[in-house]
């Protein structure tokens, strides 16, 4: 989260019209990106106001709709707030706006195996949710735009590398037919908070799509259980599996696409993070974050299925 618009008094005044609040004060919040977010302390309790800087409001809209629907079938995260007029979104500055309940916790980088389990289990039932009508169905990183990585001159090794893998990896995904449904699409860390060792909410629905269900577990994986950024724990991995299980049991097939679907997420963030830091928006302190997911790709393409499939916990 971040703050690009500043708020005024009457502003302010705006929102505690709009969503019935008694604001006693207002503290801006300065990490994240693409928003405006605010901590309303209010008499009622603690709310964060979020201004979108760059999506239309038919798109917040839908996330706003999306995450009330998720936190109305029990999923942990925010509980969106309706304005006077029952509206999930209003417009300050010409600008969506939406209010939600701040919900206590952080985010913790180093997962210990009790938490990866709750983070499996709460995949699992995420997944068992009837996906609502008005998702996307493709992954934003299949988006068209992003294929200029391919052909750029900046780095040509990278882009050959990429369209070599990408190639492979196409072939592999039409292999079986796999189960779709609700993901999350981009289930890092960053993306779930945790208060004294619970997990407290899954966050941030931008990328939520209709997709195969097993590209929501590859994502997650490679979010979650890695070490030193270029491998994977797979005692972590193992353990979040069992926990997902729990609550939806894997098919043959996706298990036995699990890895596919690990290395695919580990090139198309590559890609992603190359786009973004590189190309869209150069950020010099970024500009290898890229690698990182690419020596996760060959590590995850040097292991064997079956080795790979051991080591996930299946036998």
């Amino acid at each position: 989260m971040a703050t690009y618009t500043q708020l005024q008094q009457e502003d302010i005044q705006f929102i505690a019209q709009q969503y019935q609040l008694d604001i006693q004060s207002v503290e801006p919040i300065k990490e994240g990106s693409n928003n405006s977010n605010f901590k309303l302390y209010t008499k009622q309790g603690l709310f964060i106001a979020t201004l979108s800087e760059a999506r239309p409001i038919q798109e917040i809209r839908q996330l706003a709709e999306l995450i009330d629907y998720l936190h109305f079938h029990g999923i942990k995260t925010n509980s969106i707030q309706r304005t006077k007029d029952q509206a999930f979104v209003t417009e300050l500055k010409g600008k969506p706006l939406f209010v939600k309940n701040y919900i206590e916790g952080g985010v913790i980088e180093s997962l210990s195996l009790s938490m990866i389990r709750e983070v499996g289990r709460t995949m699992g039932k995420f997944h068992n949710i009837a996906p609502p009508p008005y998702l996307t169905t493709i992954h934003d990183y299949e988006r068209a735009h992003y294929e200029v990585v391919l052909h750029q001159d900046i780095d040509p090794q990278y882009g050959a590398w990429l369209q070599q893998i990408s190639a492979s990896l196409s072939k592999l995904i039409e292999r079986y037919p796999l189960q779709k449904g609700c993901v999350h699409g981009d289930l890092f860390t960053d993306n779930m908070l945790f208060h004294q060792g619970k997990l407290q909410a899954f966050i941030d629905f931008e990328d939520t799509c209709y997709h195969h269900l097993v590209l929501d577990i590859g994502m997650t994986l490679i979010g979650t259980c890695r070490i030193n950024l270029r491998y994977i724990n797979f005692e972590l991995a193992a353990e979040f599996l069992r926990g997902y299980q729990e609550e939806r049991s894997l098919t043959h097939h996706e298990i036995l696409m699990i890895q596919v679907y690990m290395i695919w997420s580990a090139v198309q963030t590559s890609k992603w993070r190359f786009w973004k830091y590189r190309m869209h928006a150069p950020w010099p302190e970024r500009a290898d974050w890229h690698t990182h997911m690419v020596d996760l790709a060959n590590y995850l393409q040097s292991i064997s299925p079956d080795e790979c499939l051991t080591k996930l916990g299946f036998d």
